[in-house]
């Protein structure tokens, strides 16, 4: 059991690395980031939606467009080249904005009574991820 409590601390303490990492750089969209695309003066090309498996996201008129690893202003340089070639808008002005942020996911296995793969929420620790698993088998 220690050692199965060892190895959840390890990850999260990775995953804590990681999350640190993005805040002190900027955020590189991931699949499942919810996204909002908008372009001033258009609101048909208003489009909302996630992040595709793929890495994509599809905005309105457009074919899909790589998401994945860009940081939103990379995701807007792009936009803007494409409705200014593509759907041919005399310098579009593109705003993209992340709704909502993939959910991030312990897993949570070893010796519990329902090993599966939990959401992480603020303020969780180790000891509330064996809870969601039902605790220790006996």
């Amino acid at each position: 059991m220690f050692r199965s409590i060892l190895i959840i601390g390890v990850l999260l303490a990775c995953t804590a690395a990681s999350w640190g990492q993005n805040v002190k750089s900027a955020y590189r969209l991931r699949v499942e980031d919810i996204l909002r695309v908008q372009v001033y003066g258009k609101p048909e090309l208003t489009t909302e939606g996630p992040v595709s498996q793929d890495g994509s996201f599809t905005a309105s008129f457009l074919d899909p467009v790589p998401a994945e690893g860009k940081t939103v202003k990379e995701l807007i340089a792009a936009l803007t080249t494409l409705y200014a070639d593509k759907v041919r808008l005399r310098e579009p002005l593109v705003s993209v904005v992340i709704i909502k942020f993939r959910e991030m996911r312990a897993t949570v296995g070893g010796y519990v009574q329902r090993p599966s793969t939990y959401p992480i929420r603020q303020g969780d620790t180790i000891i509330s991820l064996l809870n969601q698993g039902g605790g220790a088998v006996p």
